[in-house]
């Protein structure tokens, strides 16, 4: 055998060795528990939790959970994980979790009754107290749990004693010392105070005690006393800014600006490369010495640094804030060539997007976004970017799936889910709009905006009592708003509960400087009520309180119209008007009263009066043509007038098209009509009218799928009018099945309305059902004398369908 041969049986030797040991673990590892495996990720995401990493562990923790969902202890570390974090309910979740799975777990129980007494959920804090008690009663951390709820129910003496009995069982518990502490500054900050010397003389760790030393010394008084502890505290810690910024907070409290500066500016000295703390040192100086001190000073640091991307982000939107706009923009840029595809540089792009957006450069702004979402197909600003745009653009499933991928994102995003509501709204997709309103106004209570566009929702689909209910709950969040309150008026009283509305409306006037508006509302709901006398005196405390206000003087005004009480009216309008001839409103009101008395010649005077004054003054341009009464040739004249002297005016144009569509001049209508949208594309009575008009007039089919572009917005409309117009332009289109349900549920929201019936018999005709159709033609001609535009059809029509039923 030679030396090879010996080699490769060394060799054979050898691996059979290794896959020995290899077989050996695996038998082992196979042999291992599921308990044990579990037990094993425990250990480890202990050990990552003991050194801060908070990633690690709360992955091991998720490995032991996988393998036993009910694992106590990987619950309980999954709440430290989250406590970490302040996310304080997956926490509580968690510990619920751990002693449902072990009833006897004192140490979660403990954590989970303190959590519940800091919350201010104190029965749920007693029932793990009643638990814990049985567990362990003579425990110092169950004593602490005891004494926190005895002085949360303010028995101080007996949770002073449950405290010095917690002490006294375990001398280092700091959290007993410092609840002690806090117990005793309510009636002895000084004995508070020495409480606290004794545990930092006895403890080597001191510093949550220390800062509770400065919050009594703060409680009692000994300002001074407070800085030094405070100076204190940053020498021995210089390298943790925190306490820096504390005692800077407390020195511009006490007026103290230089030493502030000097206080932050030793931290940028010792951490030159802490951008927080420069953004601290730039914020204060901003605030102190004026904006333009603040930015020098981030242009020094700039300069200084010209790498740190964060410092020049804050340039940028300093810049366009103030409305700096290319300035901004080239510091933005600047970002962007120097970060590449950093996050940094992709939030720049993105802004310099929103800044091409906002100047109506779409086609710029959106190139910007797509390269921001090539790069990361996940980036938040640049979705909800898209996400504003793609609404816009009514393209709403994409502009949904934009917004969602945001909120799986940044859950708490509250402009993505605003938006997502809207989106909802806007598809006509009203139960998913709600849900997503309600999650808006969950992530901001305060978000009146949402609440009131969710009320829209609710009123159209007839839920007054949750509209009700929404908008009370968001009168106890934002007491001092008005658009909650003036929409709950508007609800109790169209419901008749008058008394109710009052109650809403006193409460309006108790808020500080908000006695007119109480007012204001009150006469609106007397005038609602009949009682005109009452909304007389309202609206004359609103105004004694702010003269000529525009809606108290006009509810004035028509109660005392009301009242037949006209001379007083004018007497009151006339008087104001010679106090304050400017005051276009008071003429405007004259004009119309004496109008309404019949004296055209004096009001027609008025009106040019107020124009002689202001020639764009819109309301005497209505005011004249309304004087004209049915002469349609002299009111186009007005409102041409007017136009002339305000080109962009919605109103007049929408009036205009009005006039000029029943004078039967429909081309000139459809081109007014045409006019208002293109300076105002939401305006929806404005596409109704002017899709009604091309689907009655027009005759080409060009003009019917424009009809249906204008419409089609209407499909899940609560508006019978807008349902019969999209309904109509399909049957005009020949899709009478399309036409069929619109067409049948505006009947049945306004079915003594001639018009709607004929509709929709003619397109019953259409779809050869000829007893519906007799039925609705019918209807439509019960009433001889109402005439309506398709009447002579539907006369034709409805003999046709006689003379065949009867040959």
């Amino acid at each position: 055998m030679n030396l090879l041969n010996n080699q490769g049986l060394a060799a054979d030797s050898v691996n059979r060795l290794v896959l020995s040991a290899v077989l050996a673990i695996l038998v082992l590892a196979g042999c291992e528990s599921p308990e044990e495996r579990a037990a094993g990720y425990v250990a480890r995401a202990e050990q990552l939790l003991e050194e801060e990493n908070l990633v690690k562990a709360e992955l091991e923790v998720r490995n032991a959970l996988q393998i036993e969902p009910n694992n106590a202890d990987a619950r309980f570390l999954l709440a430290r994980v989250a406590e970490s974090r302040g996310d304080f309910g997956e926490m509580a979740a968690n510990l619920r979790a751990a002693v449902k799975s072990r009833p006897d777990f004192l140490e979660a129980r403990l954590k989970l009754g303190t959590l519940y007494a800091l919350s201010g959920a104190p029965d749920r804090a007693n029932e793990q107290l009643v638990e814990v008690e049985k567990l362990a009663p003579n425990d110092p951390e169950v004593r602490v749990l005891k004494a926190r709820l005895l002085a949360a129910d303010g028995d101080l003496d007996a949770a002073a004693e449950e405290l010095r009995v917690a002490i006294t069982e375990k001398p280092d518990s700091m959290e007993a010392m410092g609840l002690l502490a806090n117990v005793t500054a309510e009636s002895d900050v000084d004995a508070a105070l020495d409480i606290v010397d004794q545990a930092i003389a006895s403890t080597e760790e001191n510093r949550v005690l220390r800062i509770l030393k400065v919050q009594l010394l703060e409680r009692g008084g000994y300002l001074d006393r407070v800085e030094s502890e405070l100076r204190s505290i940053v020498a021995d810690y210089p390298d943790e800014p925190v306490y820096s910024y504390q005692l800077a907070r407390f020195l511009a409290g006490e007026g103290k600006v230089d030493d502030v500066e000097a206080v932050l500016g030793a931290v940028v000295a010792r951490n030159p490369e802490d951008t927080e703390a420069k953004l601290a040192l730039i914020q204060f100086t901003a605030g102190i010495r004026g904006p333009d001190e603040g930015q020098a000073l981030l242009r020094r640091f700039i300069d200084e640094s010209p790498d740190d991307h964060e410092l020049r982000m804050v340039l940028a939107r300093q810049l366009q804030v103030t409305g700096e706009t290319e300035q901004a923009m080239a510091e933005y840029q600047k970002v962007v060539d120097a970060a590449g595809n950093e996050d940094v540089a992709l939030t720049a792009t993105s802004r310099l997007a929103a800044i091409e957006l906002g100047q109506d450069n779409t086609e710029a702004g959106e190139a910007l976004i797509e390269e921001v979402i090539a790069v990361d197909s996940q980036n938040s600003e640049a979705l909800l970017l898209r996400g504003a745009l793609r609404y816009d653009r009514d393209e709403l499933k994409d502009a949904v799936s934009d917004l969602r991928t945001v909120l799986r994102n940044q859950p708490e995003n509250e402009r993505a889910q605003l938006l997502l509501s809207r989106s909802h709204s806007k598809a006509g997709d009203f139960l998913l709009a709600r849900d997503a309103y309600r999650r808006s106004i969950e992530m901001n209570p305060a978000n009146v905006q949402a609440t009131m566009e969710l009320t829209r929702i609710l009123v159209n689909e007839s839920e007054f009592a949750k509209a009700e209910a929404l908008l009370r709950d968001q009168t106890l969040v934002t007491p001092e708003d008005l658009n909650a309150p003036r929409a709950l008026i508007a609800i109790l009283v169209t419901n008749r509960r008058y008394d109710d509305a009052l109650e809403e409306a006193q409460r309006v006037r108790e808020l500080p400087e908000r006695a007119a508006v109480g007012d204001f509302l009150s006469g609106g709901i007397y005038q609602a009520r009949g009682q005109y006398e009452a909304a007389v005196n309202a609206f004359r405390a609103s105004l004694d309180a702010t003269p000529a206000t525009r809606e108290p003087l006009q509810g004035l005004i028509s109660s005392l119209v009301r009242l037949e009480r006209r001379d007083e009216a004018v007497s009151y309008l006339e008087n104001l008007v010679a106090e304050s001839p400017e005051n276009l409103y008071a003429k405007t009101l004259l004009g119309q009263v004496l109008a309404g008395s019949g004296e055209s010649d004096a009001a027609r005077e008025i009106f040019e009066e107020a124009l002689s004054g202001d020639s764009a003054w819109l309301p005497a341009y209505t005011a004249l043509a309304g004087l004209e009464g049915g002469n349609s040739e002299a009111q186009i004249d007005v409102y041409r007038r007017g136009l002339e002297a305000v080109p962009n005016s919605q109103e007049l144009a929408l009036l205009l098209g009005t006039a000029l569509e029943r004078k039967g001049q429909f081309d000139e209508a459809i081109a007014a009509y045409e006019e208002v949208l293109r300076a105002n594309p939401e305006m929806e009575v404005v596409a109704n009218n002017l899709a009604a008009l091309l689907a009655d007039h027009r005759t080409d089919r060009g003009s019917f799928e424009r009809a249906r572009d204008l419409s089609e917005q209407f499909e899940n409309s609560q508006n019978p009018a807008y349902l019969d117009t999209l309904g109509w332009v399909y049957y005009r289109l020949g899709e009478f099945d399309n036409a069929q349900p619109l067409l049948e549920k505006a009947v049945g929201a306004a079915d003594t309305v001639p018009v709607l019936r004929y509709h929709l018999g003619m397109n019953y005709l259409a779809q050869n059902k000829p007893s519906l159709a007799r039925e609705q033609l019918a209807a439509a001609l019960e009433t001889p004398e109402i005439e309506f535009l398709g009447k002579a059809e539907a006369e034709a029509a409805l003999a046709e369908i006689d003379s065949a039923s009867n040959p």
